[in-house]
């Protein structure tokens, strides 16, 4: 079983796909039978909600402000993915406190086999601190030279963190004159872990409110995301065997903070 698993989905530039990513990744994930969380971590914006059908009163700036619990912001989707999505004003971005995420992904950490970190664009603290969190980091990038050098300062940061970077998914691929996903893992010095092709597909799912890979699965994406997943749960299992009998002193967060069963949302 597959325990306790942080990845951070980043990189610098934005609308490449990161949201998308973590919503079909974790999805999937979720569907092979591990519980999975996505934690949308970008402070001034709320894709999360935009992308999947879920009413929501408190939001991560509540639980990052002091305002709210992790247990009021967790919700669960029709998929059976749990979600924790951003909010969207600016008052409510300034307050945030952002030293109480470590926190918080601790607290998921004990009801949640693997929790997603959808972190913003740019690099800002509010990309630092879930890197510094991840166990492994998950770069996303379209193959065009802006985006691909823009995830390469991404890459070096992590990198600086000491934030284990697993691989590059490549977003959008095969659009326009862009090098191919050879070349930019050679550019790059990075494992490609799967190239999701442009599919309108994407579009029509996050009109549906559903993740691609549940409204169109047999959809060239939803193949592509199927295909990370899958190594994915390979990595992460061989790490958790080689680290099964190692003893643990850990004691679990404070009883006020821990989760119970997420917020189902109505049909």
């Amino acid at each position: 079983m597959v325990t306790n698993r942080v990845y951070a989905v980043t990189g610098a530039k934005g609308g490449v796909g990161k949201t998308t990513a973590s919503i079909n990744l974790g999805a999937l994930l979720e569907t092979a039978g591990y519980s999975t969380v996505v934690v949308e971590v970008a402070p001034s914006t709320a894709n999360l909600t935009g992308f999947l059908e879920v009413d929501v009163d408190a939001t991560l700036h509540d639980v990052l402000t002091g305002d709210a619990a992790v247990t009021d912001a967790v919700y669960e989707t029709d998929s059976g993915l749990a979600i924790v999505p951003s909010g969207s004003t600016l008052d409510g971005c300034v307050a945030t406190d952002r030293k109480r995420l470590a926190d918080i992904v601790e607290t998921l950490q004990w009801h949640h086999d693997i929790v997603l970190l959808d972190t913003p664009a740019g690099l800002s603290e509010a990309t630092v601190r879930p890197l510094q969190l991840a166990d492994d980091v998950l770069l996303v990038s379209t193959p065009r030279m802006a985006s691909v050098r823009n995830v390469s300062n991404t890459k070096e940061l992590a990198e600086r963190l000491d934030a284990p970077v697993r691989g590059l998914i490549l977003t959008k691929s095969g659009t326009g004159a862009s090098p191919g996903p050879d070349e930019v893992s050679a550019w790059l010095d990075i494992e490609i872990l799967g190239h999701v092709p442009e599919d309108d597909a994407v579009l029509h799912a996050q009109d549906s409110g559903t993740p691609v890979v549940q409204n169109a699965p047999n959809s060239d994406a939803a193949v592509a995301y199927q295909r990370i997943s899958d190594q994915l749960i390979g990595t992460a299992e061989a790490s958790t065997d080689s680290t099964a009998d190692a003893p643990t002193e850990a004691d679990p967060p404070d009883p006020e903070a821990t989760v119970p069963t997420p917020h189902r949302t109505d049909d």
